[in-house]
């Protein structure tokens, strides 16, 4: 019996064990997916936040509100 077969019998002889491992694992998995996922849409959230802000400014004089409201007396 060589290591390897001797290894895959052993990695199958307690089942609880091999169960709570493949459940580690997956949970694992899974959440990397998810965090990989979430991390693309911050990341696409923050390009069209980015977009939309643009980068326009507007001077006016002291007291001058334009159409967003009165100015100040």
């Amino acid at each position: 019996m060589n290591a390897t077969t001797r290894g895959v019998r052993n990695a199958f002889r307690n089942t609880i064990r091999t169960g709570s491992i493949v459940l580690i694992l997956a949970l694992s998995i899974g959440l990397i997916i998810a965090m990989l996922a979430a991390r693309q849409a911050v990341n696409t959230k923050i390009e069209s936040v980015k977009n939309a802000v643009g980068n326009t400014v507007t001077i006016a004089p002291a007291g001058v509100q334009g159409f967003e409201g009165g100015a100040r007396r």
